[in-house]
């Protein structure tokens, strides 16, 4: 990291207080529109910036994966589904951040890349999280994401018997469609 005088302040949801370099603040689209839209020419006095949705050990994640690809080319958009090839060095960095996390932690961490905009990370952990359910029946990716089910017996009965995920998206577009109704109707 660079001389911490040059580094912006991050508040997590839990109170901690944790620095990122200004280069690796260009990782998150999150906080280079925020940074855009409240220039401050002496970071020092910033207040920290404020991560609502994100908790110390989350963030600390978050903050040393932007630190570690600072110097790569940045994904700009969801379109470019191909993210610059990172050295080995960095791919080893990589593996070593996310390999021993479980399926809540990788949420987690999904879910913080997604609020703060960090899309290589959140490329990088929807593999990971594809890999883990590719292959499996609802139920098994039920009780590996330990969820609750809210299907009828008929549901569920035709949930074992089918693709889990052709049937998923059945399901989903059905109430879909019904809460559409039901809006159409409360107007």
């Amino acid at each position: 990291m660079t001389d911490s005088a040059d580094n912006y302040k991050l508040i997590t949801n839990d109170g901690k207080v944790l620095e990122i370099s200004k280069q690796a603040a260009d990782r998150s689209g999150m906080l280079v529109e925020l940074l855009k839209n409240c220039p401050i020419d002496d970071v020092k006095s910033m207040d920290p910036i404020v991560l609502a949705e994100v908790n110390e050990t989350i963030a600390k994640m978050v903050i040393k994966w932007c630190e570690d690809h600072r110097d790569l080319p940045i994904l700009t958009d969801d379109k470019s589904i191909t993210p610059p090839e990172p050295s080995e060095e960095i791919k080893n960095m990589e593996k070593e951040l996310l390999q021993d996390l479980d399926g809540n932690q990788l949420c987690a961490l999904y879910q913080a890349s997604n609020w703060m905009d960090v899309r290589c990370l959140r490329l990088e952990i929807s593999k990971i999280l594809a890999a883990m359910v590719s292959g499996k029946k609802y139920t098994e990716i039920r009780t590996l994401w330990q969820l609750e089910g809210d299907f009828t017996a008929e549901e569920e009965a035709k949930l074992s018997t089918v693709d889990s995920l052709e049937y998923l998206t059945e399901l989903i577009t059905k109430h879909e469609a019904e809460e559409v109704a039901a809006i159409s109707v409360n107007e």
